[in-house]
């Protein structure tokens, strides 16, 4: 079981971290006698749901509205879905080193930079607050359920450049 685990867990691209704090999450409380299958089955369904989302073609951007809104407020924030756990870096750059997580998935982002390239395919950043610590840092778009079109120049849609 824990091969077929890590295998279908090196296959999740965009979804891996999802995936790895759903499989940690505790389980709810059953005898010690089944405790083994309970933790494989889940760890079964999970593995494969995730398999199934990508080999379907969705795409966490795509799946925006199931988060609920996602636009810049009057209190010129952006509000918008996001990955459990997502990590939030001291800057916008990769090497930067993570200072907090999101446990949250709908959040709110202060404003946005240019940094480093990330997986998703742009170099866009939103400052926020994560949950975990209380750190305030930056988090890849790749992480927001925001459009390519929003990254690409999120100043267009009303929120502020944080240098400006």
């Amino acid at each position: 079981m824990n091969k077929m685990l890590n295998d279908s867990m090196r296959r999740v691209s965009r979804s891996g971290i999802a995936l790895l704090a759903a499989v940690m999450m505790p389980l709810p409380l059953v005898s010690t006698a089944c405790m083994d299958d309970a933790v494989d089955e889940t760890a079964a369904e999970v593995a494969e749901a995730a398999l199934t989302r990508e080999a379907d073609g969705a795409d966490k951007k795509t799946q925006a509205d199931l988060s609920g809104d996602c636009s810049v407020h009057g209190d010129g924030r952006l509000y918008c879905g996001n990955d459990y756990f997502a990590p939030i870096y001291a800057g916008p750059f990769l090497n930067s080193g993570v200072v907090d997580h999101m446990l949250t998935t709908y959040s709110w982002f202060e404003c946005w930079v240019h940094g480093d390239p990330h997986f998703g395919g742009n170099d866009t950043w939103y400052a926020t607050q994560g949950d975990e610590h209380g750190n305030y840092g930056f988090m890849p778009a790749g992480y927001v359920y925001t459009s390519p079109r929003f990254d690409e120049n999120p100043s267009r849609y009303g929120l502020r450049n944080c240098f400006n």
